[in-house]
């Protein structure tokens, strides 16, 4: 980022920290996969089809919040151009308080029930992960979704689009733990105002360019998602059809539970880890949240169909 940012001990999810402390970190050991990464990462001009390659088999702590940045289209791929982080930045801060912070009275009626949906949907959030309770981060969660509502009236805000944020967010956060598990904080009083808006910014502009790739999946009537599940039933066609005859024979069509698999991109479905190492391989494919995200799906319930065809309408559908 052009910027040194400070590093601390990751002592535990309520840890004290004292301000006379010199907070730092043993170097990590450089593996093979980390140097990949440094490698590209270094270039003048980092080449994202290298870049792309290696992310595709994961993506090491160290350089993921940068790799996805890039891959996001971010950051700049020139690293003479680094400035444009600190502007972009900036623009997002004048977004939030020209927008997040208005007072509730100059709201129009619309604006309102936004904000209460938001507040709703960001309360309950990634329900089983501490870091996702902390009231500093739905305030940050909170104030990013809405501003890129309002800013985005055309598909505004649909439910799902607050579990998208929660990848991003987390390895943005990481990174200023140099990679390490931050899922676990609650306790977030050591760490800056300034820090946590920036990781807010960062996480704003990603989520904005990773939608804009999938922008169909939130407008009214989400035809994007209705699409992936006309292919996901295509696919299943061909490599299970016994699976889809059978869930088809006890009343069991693929919207009604496949549809949050679309809309949440499995998020909810999976743990904070998985999901992070699946969207490494997505952002290296060149429509990895749309059309390889449905190959996924379709694997998991041909994986697991020889399970499912035991089970009963219930049973399946809890499955």
């Amino acid at each position: 980022t052009g910027q040194s940012k400070p590093k601390y001990i990751f002592l535990s999810p309520t840890a004290t920290v004292n301000k006379n402390t010199k907070m730092t970190r043993p170097e990590p050991s450089q593996s093979y996969k980390a140097s990949q990464f440094e490698k590209v990462l270094k270039s003048n001009i980092v080449n994202k089809r290298d870049l792309r390659n290696i992310s595709w088999n994961g993506i090491s702590d160290e350089h993921r919040a940068r790799t996805w940045k890039i891959l996001l289209g971010y950051l700049p791929t020139n690293s003479s151009l680094s400035g444009i982080l600190r502007r972009k930045r900036e623009e997002y801060r004048h977004f939030a308080s020209l927008y997040a912070q208005q007072h509730p009275s100059v709201r129009t009626d619309h604006e309102r029930q936004l904000i209460k949906q938001v507040r709703a949907d960001v309360q309950r959030t990634a329900p089983y992960i501490p870091l996702f309770r902390a009231n500093r981060v739905q305030v940050s969660l909170e104030r990013l979704l809405y501003t890129w509502s309002v800013r985005h009236p055309a598909s505004s805000y649909v439910q799902g689009i607050n579990d998208l944020a929660t990848p991003l967010f987390t390895v943005f956060l990481q990174d200023y733990f140099d990679g390490l598990d931050v899922i676990e904080m609650q306790n977030l009083d050591f760490i800056s105002d300034n820090i946590l808006l920036e990781v807010e910014a960062d996480c704003y502009w990603c989520l904005n360019n990773l939608l804009s790739k999938i922008q169909d999946h939130y407008t009214p009537g989400q035809p994007g998602i209705h699409r992936m599940l006309f292919q996901m039933e295509n696919i299943l066609r061909r490599v299970d059809p016994e699976l889809l005859t059978y869930l088809k024979g006890i009343g069991i069509e693929l919207i009604h539970f496949a549809f949050r698999w679309m809309n949440c991109l499995l998020v909810r479905e999976m743990s904070m880890k998985c999901t992070i190492r699946m969207w490494d391989t997505y952002l290296s494919e060149s429509n990895g949240f749309d059309d390889y995200h449905v190959y996924v799906c379709a694997a998991f319930l041909h994986h697991f169909g020889h399970k499912l065809k035991k089970m009963e309408f219930e049973d399946a559908l809890a499955a």
